[in-house]
């Protein structure tokens, strides 16, 4: 249903968070997934999780209380570069 479509996963904290279901439900769908995180601490878990369920996930860093740092990533095409074009 959602195969080759592109989103980006924002929130994920650890395998309990609310981002991370809807990234497994959105993956098994079929949609190719990037992940922002918040801060080198979560890095790690996101880099797990993906890891072990989503290889090759791209993963960037992206603090979401700050609109400026999500207008630059939009802008900066971050994820489009990584996981082909949002769409």
């Amino acid at each position: 249903m959602l195969k080759d479509k592109q989103g980006i996963i924002f929130g994920v904290a650890n395998k309990r968070s609310i981002a991370w279901a809807t990234a497994q439900a959105l993956h098994e769908a079929g949609a190719r997934l990037a992940f922002a995180y918040q801060g080198d601490r979560l890095k790690e878990n996101v880099e797990r999780l993906t890891a072990e369920e989503m290889p090759g996930s791209p993963l960037f860093s992206c603090d979401v209380t700050k609109q400026e740092e999500v207008d630059a990533h939009l802008q900066a095409g971050s994820a489009s570069n990584s996981a082909g074009s949002i769409s």
